[in-house]
């Protein structure tokens, strides 16, 4: 087996907009490269005051 049905490119999977409360959204991100999956959360404040960013990175072993 050469794997190479195996992608090498990074897919990203968008499940789509979360909102919260206090007028804040969400939007969640999930990258997957090989074994490794990103998790990257965009959170919009209501009133557009900056953007928070925060991304875990989870193994999937």
């Amino acid at each position: 087996e050469t794997g190479s049905n195996v992608p090498k490119k990074r897919t990203i999977f968008r499940p789509g907009e979360v909102n919260m409360s206090g007028g804040l959204s969400a939007q969640l991100f999930f990258v997957v490269s090989n074994a490794h999956v990103t998790l990257l959360v965009l959170l919009y404040p209501g009133e557009g005051g900056g953007l928070i960013a925060y991304h875990q990175v989870l193994d999937v072993r």
